[in-house]
């Protein structure tokens, strides 16, 4: 089973129970394939560590957007090399969902996760006629 273990002072989680993966699931997603994963703003430590666990379990491949320095500067406070993985550079929520959607759309990504912006955004940009991912 893998925990991930929340800070009661970093966030402002509704629930602050600790987030457990299934052993079954996990053994379940290592038999296919490994996904790559686009995570739109990826710069704050909630998505980094959910993405570092993917990676570590075996089960993902991160291709990371938002601003480069705050991605590098988290994965550095977390003692993870991300120097293998493409980052594309984007600044602000809007900016990165729609660099997540295009990534998904040319076949770069076969997962969009949602890192650290507004649902709306990221939904808005997902479902876009003219850029979202179909």
């Amino acid at each position: 089973m893998y925990e991930l273990e929340i800070d009661p002072m970093a966030n402002n989680f509704v629930s602050l129970n600790p987030v457990v993966c299934p052993a079954d699931l996990l053994e379940k997603a290592k038999k296919g394939n490994i996904a790559r994963v686009v995570v739109a703003r990826a710069s704050s430590a909630l998505p980094m560590q959910s993405i570092k666990l993917a990676v570590d379990a075996g089960i993902a491949i991160p291709l990371f957007t938002g601003e480069p320095d705050l991605i590098k500067a988290e994965a550095e406070n977390m003692g993870w090399d991300i120097s293998a993985y493409e980052i594309i550079p984007s600044v602000g929520e809007a900016e990165s969902a729609r660099a997540v959607a295009m990534a998904a759309r040319e076949g770069k990504a076969d997962v969009v996760m949602k890192g650290q912006l507004h649902t709306d955004v990221f939904m808005k940009a997902m479902l876009s006629k003219d850029e979202g991912i179909s």
